[in-house]
């Protein structure tokens, strides 16, 4: 065999073992890979503000058990709100992880199993990927039959050049035997790699759609996710800060001084020691003028005043079992 002859028949049989095909969809596949890994960065940027924006001291003002279901609510809503966060950024770093290549088993498979229907359907359409047989499982079944025709050939082939080799005496140029030989691996040759180019490039189509699949499923997951964050997120702040709490209901006197009048119902002989005979006698019958300067549920403070039956001023702590205290607009003293 000459040099020229068996570089030529080696450049042919080297076809079929050729690299694989540039990826028509790797700038697709990457623009949808670093979206996904931007938004991770910008969901856990959101998250951490989010985060330190609540504020938590204000639950500290709820009291158990007044309180019970804002604190109940509360704490399950702030929960919620970081399980969402956290499964939001899980979701879209598994979608940025690498997945299994689309190989000849996961072509045999979507052949079985006649799904994702897409694939199916585009290599049935397109002649650049099914190569003239039809679909897919006429591409997988031509090319299993390309593939052992061309070893077989590339067999007969070496047998033919090592019967050549060990003739006597030897030939001067190639056999007739080597060169139908060669024909046919050079045949093979052509249709292997050109069905095999084909498979590859279903190969890529289902990666992509894999991915454009996978990170439309993830957005769509981490959008409701934040939806129902932002949900999570107000009820906290509901639950958090309650309307201000209303006042307690005022007593007889308000609780600052003011003019008022004692009017005792007790008999008891302690109001002489502590008011004067005089004075806790004119309490009894038609009240006696105060200055109220505090009450409380129990008692009402007041500053009796001098004059009338009144000899001197004196602060007591009127029960308000014993006596009321009624404002008055104007008491005089006589």
């Amino acid at each position: 065999m000459s040099q020229q002859s068996a570089k030529a028949t080696a450049g042919k049989e080297a076809t079929a073992l050729a690299g694989p095909p540039a990826n028509p969809f790797q700038r697709e596949d990457e623009q949808y890979l670093t979206a996904v890994k931007w938004l991770i960065g910008a969901l856990g940027a959101i998250a951490a503000v989010l985060v330190a924006g609540v504020q938590l001291s204000s639950v500290g003002a709820l009291r158990w058990p007044e309180d019970q279901g804002r604190l109940l609510l509360a704490a399950a809503s702030f929960t919620l709100v970081l399980t969402c966060v956290v499964l939001a950024v899980g979701l879209l770093a598994w979608a940025h992880m690498p997945e299994k290549g689309s190989d000849l088993d996961r072509l045999h498979e979507i052949v079985e199993t006649r799904s994702p229907s897409a694939v199916l359907d585009a290599v049935r359409r397109d002649s650049s990927y099914h190569r003239g047989t039809g679909g897919l499982g006429d591409l997988l079944t031509a090319m299993d039959k390309a593939s052992r025709s061309f070893y077989a050939a590339r067999g007969e082939l070496s047998s033919a050049r090592l019967a050549a080799a060990e003739a006597k005496p030897p030939a001067t140029g190639e056999s007739v035997a080597v060169q139908q030989a060669a024909a046919r691996v050079e045949e093979w040759s052509e249709s292997y790699g050109r069905l095999r180019e084909g498979a590859r490039r279903v190969s890529h189509l289902d990666r992509h759609l894999r991915i454009a699949q996978r990170a439309k499923g993830v957005l769509t997951g981490v959008l409701l996710l934040t939806f129902i964050s932002a949900v999570s997120l107000g009820a906290f702040s509901w639950a958090a800060h309650p309307p201000d709490r209303a006042a307690d209901p005022q007593e007889a006197v308000p609780p600052r001084p003011v003019s008022a009048l004692l009017l005792l119902s007790d008999d008891d002989p302690v109001w002489e020691d502590r008011l004067g005979e005089g004075c806790a006698e004119a309490a009894r019958e038609g009240g006696v003028p105060v200055v109220a300067l505090s009450s409380s549920a129990e008692e009402v403070e007041v500053l009796v005043l001098e004059g009338g039956e009144c000899p001197a001023p004196r602060v007591v702590a009127v029960p308000t079992d014993a006596g009321t205290v009624e404002s008055a607009d104007d008491v005089t003293t006589g």
